[in-house]
């Protein structure tokens, strides 16, 4: 059919129209049934836990808060937060539906589900319209074909799969379909006109962060379209347009906080997209106004103009404004070109997985059928249109589309969802002039050319069908045709969403997902999963999908964790700089760390030479394929009871409990160690035998030291508080705590241990007890120089005399409260140190109700026994009154290698660094040294140092980092310790 005749164009229209009209439930079905992770095993409909879960969690946050926008995230690069690097309006957008809809979650998540093939579908009426004009109804008709069945466009606008691929496709099918209207002359000056593409630019720059690029792209196809063309009309509708879209853009950008790229990133929307507009508004106005005064004379000297006119705005753009810098993050993001990318399938060329059946990425025609092996020579199509005056210009804009999108669609298969906008509609051209070419030949095709165009195209499209769709199709079906779901295998995704289902319901809710919050605690995981945790999972998390853009430290903490870790301790270095809380391990994940290997498959439990895990226990898991072995599994991260065994020396010992976890699974975990030369032997456990969690005990820890066994009760409160739990050999005789004892309301208390003073108990030998109280006491001192007027807590009080002692020396404290995680030292406290003013409670500041605030809050030398320091001092300062003041200290010398009760080596650095985040002010600080005397520690003279670290050579041997700390920490400051003691006040609301 030929395009110029005017009557051939009427016959054929309405017949396409019909054509068209089949072709959108079609595609849409293409859309629904291959998105087999989008239904659950009951039919429910899923959120893909790619970046579809982010927008989801963004898209919620409106949803809920209507009209307000999610602009900064608490749940996004844990603990610290970021600002959202994706543009607002398509999030905004689905939660203004969602709410036109219904007022539930349920209704809510069908609305993001369903857009996607919707949008998608309707995709297929721009570029229809655009091949007519281009070749006519049946150009239209079989590009809409094209679109409607080519895989990679269909599975990025897959049902469930809510990223904001489906909306950039539409959009810049609209954008392509009116700069072919306008290169075809078929553009008046009229405000409609120029309205609609001004609202196509601001749409696209506001729901896709690589907008500049189809910005580029677009309107420079529509410069070169009128350097083939000439004329003024079209460079101020374009000029109009750009100024148009500027106006619409640039109160987004105003209220929205200052990317993390800065105020002219090209990662994400900034100042740089309403300044490229107004760029290329200034170009267009700037060449009609010079075709006003001299009109060019042919396409060459409109070349030179346009390159002069556009690099001169440039130039003066680049000088005045940081722009080389802004644009160097945005050029690596469309290059692939850093780790990141190595590593992102969709970041992945095209043939990369060519003749791979390995590859996640499978054959090229698995994406495109048989059209991928014809991707470099799509543009050969569109000689024909160049041939034709009147088309020509239309032609070259479409190349360039053709050209830059298939270049960088073979390059990385993201691209592929752009590029199959003008792919659709070259490859109808190319398709209908090769049958007209063939039916002028061929005597039986005359007059057949469409059906030889049509079957041609469904040859290329069927290698994509067993390739892509077929095994998609069946999963769908089987689904939803199911008599019984439950027996259905537990897909990957299936795995996933049932995991964040169980992740919710074994941990804590936190704060900020709905709210202005800021969340308690974060969770590792790989960050693929990260949009998904924090989504459906509903937890923050310190690395997600962002990838590198967010913050490349904390990806690479996550990285080193996940492939890099291979002991406790390295792997409780980096929670403790990620400041989590649980962490997410999975099976068969290539290049593993030695200590996530061995956490998931053994669950920490101690192997053919190799040692437990004590700060480790297991939560929750999810199963496959509907038995007991677990895909993924959820640790937290605890103090670990401390059992202490009394036993021959150089004995081997091994603490044993029964556990099952929620799918049903037993499994033991086992604890080993032997005596030292003073037949000490320690073990840390981190699972409790009482209680009733998601992983449940069958039973007491079985201990057997020798051949011979006892039984020990271990609670919740040892676990989560590092409790010491003394045991005296030989096993089987009753367990009882060793040492020199105080009793205090039935309770034991350790008066030897070197985490415990009590002074009406030091012995007249005890050097270094009494040495300690007084520092302790100076500690006390400072801090009350520093009480504010009002209430007083005092966070790991012991047995209380530093409490009274604030209490007697701040006047202006009207209530002072002790607060420790054992209840002997709390009994004690309570009998001798209380009055009216001064009281005492068992527990931890972790647990403190949310709607108690102090005044002022102590805890000295708490942090350095706690595996999450970072966190507690956040909670502490989350407690305070504004104007309150917060006094910590910390030994800053080392200490880990000598006294085993502490987790954590400070600097005077490092402790204040821990502070930071928490936005509060240091306003004094208090420096304390103590003389060593080795020998007597040595020699363990005293009865307070049976708890010195022995087979120290041994221990330093493993640990050799911290015998290089203890080497320089001596050639500095001598054989001594040293403390610090910091006072922070909070903010005054209202004044920072």
């Amino acid at each position: 059919m030929d395009p110029s005749d005017p009557a051939a164009g009427r016959r054929g229209c309405r017949r396409a129209l019909w054509i068209l009209a089949v072709l959108l439930p079609l595609a849409f079905a293409a859309r629904v049934f291959n998105a087999n992770d989008g239904f659950a095993r009951d039919g429910e409909v899923l959120i893909a836990r790619n970046d579809a879960s982010y927008h989801a969690r963004r898209a919620l946050y409106t949803f809920e808060n209507f009209p307000r926008i999610l602009w900064f995230d608490a749940y996004l690069a844990y603990p610290d937060g970021a600002p959202v690097p994706v543009p607002p309006l398509y999030d905004w957008t689905l939660a203004a539906v969602a709410r036109g809809v219904g007022s539930t979650q349920r209704d809510f998540e069908r609305v993001l589900a369903w857009s996607p093939p919707l949008l998608g579908a309707l995709a297929l009426l721009p570029v229809f319209f655009a091949g007519r004009r281009l070749g006519g109804p049946g150009v239209g008709v079989l590009a809409a074909g094209i679109l409607a069945l080519l895989p990679v466009h269909a599975e990025f606008s897959r049902l469930g799969n809510a990223d904001h691929h489906a909306i950039v496709a539409l959009v810049a099918a609209c954008w392509l379909a009116l700069i072919v209207r306008t290169t075809l002359g078929e553009e008046r000056r009229r405000i409609a006109a120029v309205a609609l593409r001004a609202a196509v630019m601001a749409t696209m720059l506001l729901v896709w962060s690589g907008s500049v690029l189809l910005l580029v792209l677009a309107e420079g196809s529509a410069l070169a379209a009128w350097v083939v063309r000439g004329g003024a009309l079209p460079l101020r509708n374009q000029a109009f347009a750009a100024a148009t879209a500027t106006a619409l853009v640039a109160p987004w950008v105003a209220v929205a906080p200052t990317p993390i790229g800065g105020p002219f990133s090209s990662t994400t929307l900034s100042w740089l997209h309403p300044l490229v507009l107004l760029g290329l508004a200034g170009v267009a106005a700037g060449l009609a106004a010079l075709e006003g005064r001299r009109r060019s004379r042919d396409a060459l000297e409109r070349a030179l103009r346009a390159g002069t006119l556009g690099l001169a705005i440039a130039g003066v753009l680049f000088t005045l404004l940081p722009l080389s810098t802004a644009l160097a993050p945005g050029v690596r993001f469309v290059a692939g070109a850093d780790r990141w990318g190595l590593g992102n399938v969709e970041q992945a060329p095209l043939f990369s997985g060519f003749g791979l059946s390995g590859s996640p990425l499978g054959p090229p025609h698995r994406h495109y059928g048989a059209f991928a092996y014809l991707i470099p020579f799509a543009p050969l199509a569109l000689v024909p249109l160049l041939r034709d005056a009147r088309r020509r210009a239309a032609a070259v804009a479409l190349c360039a589309w053709t050209v830059v999108l298939g270049t960088l669609a073979v390059l990385q298969l993201r691209y592929g969802n752009e590029f199959a906008i003008p792919a659709a509609i070259t490859f109808a051209l190319g398709l209908d002039a090769s049958a007209r070419w063939i039916g002028g030949r061929v005597h039986p095709l005359r007059g057949r050319e469409a059906l030889v165009a049509v079957g041609v195209a469904g040859l290329l499209l069927a290698p994509a069908f067993p390739a892509y769709y077929q095994n998609r199709f069946g999963k769908v079906v089987r689904k939803l045709v199911a008599a019984d779901p439950a027996r259905l295998p537990l897909g990957p995704n299936d795995a996933v969403f049932r995991l964040m289902d169980e992740l919710r319901r074994v941990t804590p809710e936190t704060s900020g997902f709905l709210d202005a919050g800021r969340p308690e605690y974060g969770v590792l995981v790989r960050p693929s999963l990260g949009h998904v945790t924090s989504y459906r999972g509903r937890r923050a998390t310190p690395a997600s999908n962002f990838g590198p853009y967010l913050d490349p430290d904390k990806l690479s903490d996550a990285w080193a964790f996940y492939f890099g870790a291979n002991s406790e301790a390295e792997a409780l270095e980096i929670l403790r700089r990620l400041d989590v809380r649980y962490l997410i391990t999975e099976p068969d994940r290539p290049r593993r760390s030695g200590f996530v290997r061995r956490l998931h498959a053994g669950d920490g439990s101690a192997g053919a030479d190799e040692p437990h895990f004590g700060h480790f226990r297991l939560v929750t898991e999810s199963p496959v394929a509907g038995g007991v072995k677990a895909s993924y599994k959820v640790f937290e991260l605890v103090s670990g009871a401390d059992i202490r065994i009394r036993a021959a020396p150089e004995a081997s010992v091994r603490a044993e409990i029964a556990l099952a976890s929620p799918i049903g699974r037993r499994f033991r975990f086992r604890a080993t160690a032997r005596a030292d030369a003073r037949g000490d032997a320690r073990l840390r456990v981190p699972y409790a035998s009482t209680g009733n969690g998601a992983v449940s005990a069958l039973g007491p820890y079985r201990i057997e030291v020798d051949g011979k066994s006892s039984e020990l009760s271990v609670s919740e409160e040892d676990v989560r508080t590092g409790r010491t739990l003394w045991l005296e050999g030989p096993p089987g005789r009753a367990s009882r705590p060793t040492g020199r004892m105080i009793r205090s309301a039935s309770m034991d208390i350790d008066a030897d241990s070197l985490e415990r003073l009590v002074p009406d108990d030091l012995a007249a030998g005890d050097v270094t007890g009494r040495k300690t109280l007084t520092l302790h006491l100076d500690r006390y001192a400072f801090a009350a120089r520093h009480a504010q007027p009002g209430r007083l807590l005092d966070v790991a009080c012991g047995v209380g005399y530093g409490t009274r002692l604030l209490a007697d020396r701040a006047a202006a404290v009207e209530s002072a409260i002790g607060v420790d995680a054992s209840a002997a030292a709390v009994a004690y406290a309570t009998r001798r140190y209380a009055d009216d003013r001064v009281r005492f409670e068992v527990g931890d500041a972790m647990q403190i109700e949310g709607d108690r605030r102090f005044d002022t809050i102590v805890s000295l030398e708490t942090v350095e026994h706690l595996p999450e320091p970072g966190r507690f001092l956040t909670r502490l300062a989350g407690l305070l009154k504004p104007g309150g003041v917060l006094v910590a200290s910390v030994p800053t010398t080392p200490s880990v290698d000598l006294n085993p009760h502490h987790l954590h080596d400070f600097t005077e650095r490092s402790f204040r660094r821990l502070v930071e985040p928490t936005g509060l002010s240091e306003i004094d600080c208090y420096a304390q040294v103590q003389k060593v005397d080795v020998g007597r520690v040595l020699r363990r003279s005293e009865a307070r140092l049976k708890e010195v670290r022995a087979g120290l050579p041994r221990y330093y041997a493993m640990h050799p980092a911290a015998l290089v700390r203890r080497l320089l920490s001596t050639l500095r400051h001598g054989f001594a310790n040293r403390y610090l003691t910091v006072a922070w006040r909070a903010p005054v609301r209202g004044h920072g």
